[in-house]
């Protein structure tokens, strides 16, 4: 079964259509915003990120403007950048939306275990070290930097100047929420103010690395039924409830979370990179367009998954849905 373009592009404005009459957030626009998400999507998988080109784009498949939803006129290159940096407020509900709208067709959307890392991009331009970063201090002659941009330490690639995304996600790598900041925004900063998301849905157990290991979260999750699991490498079995939780994480039943952890969300990482292109080099700068950006992978990732399942191809073969608009 070959995938078709209008087919795809349809699924994604439904998707944004009931996302909107739930959450009443669409205002009076002179171009609708599902038009816009539409048109950054088929953007983001030719990967073309600068605004300019978006709009040469434009004047240049007039008849593509028109089918995607353009009727009147097309917007001018401002336009296209405010409009694009606005879509980061709606991204990660519209994720997170469209993850609970399928989590009841089959187990490859289920939604009780989750699993949670994060992966750091790199800034587009010239690096600013942090010793400058910190004084607020450019050197003399050097241009292109991201000054929103922060440092931060990935196990895989060293030192890196950029954003990172976080990804909560099934162990069949199906994205579930998301959310970015800078390098350096701590990954436990993101589950506390999730927190109360994280107690009224319906999962069972949340599994991340040492990073998101705290003994009072551990116990608050457990209070609400829910299983946080983490490698607590720097836990010393010092008192009853340390030494259960380690000797806990060491069953085979939790081991296996572990296991599913590495098979699911690294993975997931390597499609959101393929689809930003420049092996996860972003081509924007900025905060918001950089949300704007990644998570927009996320929901490019979560649609072909979607149609890979009913189309019955492998679930994670995301060339299908990026072959057709390239």
């Amino acid at each position: 079964m070959k995938f078709d373009k209008q087919e795809i592009l349809e699924k994604i404005q439904l998707f944004y259509e009931n996302y909107e009459k739930e959450n009443s957030s669409e205002k009076l626009y002179l171009y609708k915003q599902s038009t816009f998400l539409l048109f950054f999507v088929i953007m983001t998988l030719k990967k073309v990120y600068k605004f300019k080109a978006m709009h040469r784009w434009l004047e240049n498949n007039s008849k593509e403007a028109l089918e995607i939803g353009f009727t009147t006129s097309i917007p001018v290159r401002t336009t296209i950048s405010r409009r694009y940096k606005s879509l980061e407020n709606h991204l990660p509900k519209l994720i997170e939306f469209i993850s609970l709208s399928v989590n009841y067709i089959d187990e490859q959307f289920e939604t009780k275990h989750q699993f949670v890392d994060k992966s750091l991009y790199k800034a587009e331009g010239n690096l600013w070290h942090s010793k400058d970063q910190k004084n607020g201090t450019v050197p003399k002659g050097l241009r292109n930097i991201d000054k929103e941009a922060t440092w931060s330490k990935s196990a895989y690639h060293g030192w890196v100047f950029g954003y990172g995304l976080t990804v909560f996600c099934n162990k069949y790598s199906f994205p579930i929420f998301a959310e970015v900041e800078t390098a350096s925004y701590s990954e436990s900063k993101i589950i506390d103010r999730n927190e109360a998301k994280i107690f009224d849905s319906n999962i069972n157990s949340l599994t991340g690395d040492d990073g998101y290991t705290n003994l009072l979260r551990i116990k608050n999750f457990w209070k609400k039924g829910i299983a946080l699991f983490t490698s607590a490498l720097k836990v010393k079995p010092t008192n009853d409830f340390k030494t259960a939780y380690k000797e806990l994480i060491k069953t085979k039943e939790v081991k296996k979370h572990f296991i599913e952890r590495k098979t699911s969300v690294e993975p997931f990482f390597d499609l959101s990179k393929k689809i930003i292109g420049q092996k996860g080099k972003l081509s924007l700068k900025g905060l918001k367009n950089v949300k704007t950006c990644l998570l927009l992978s996320v929901l490019i990732i979560q649609v072909a998954m979607i149609f890979n399942y009913f189309s019955e191809y492998p679930f994670r073969e995301i060339s299908n849905i990026v072959s057709i608009f390239t």
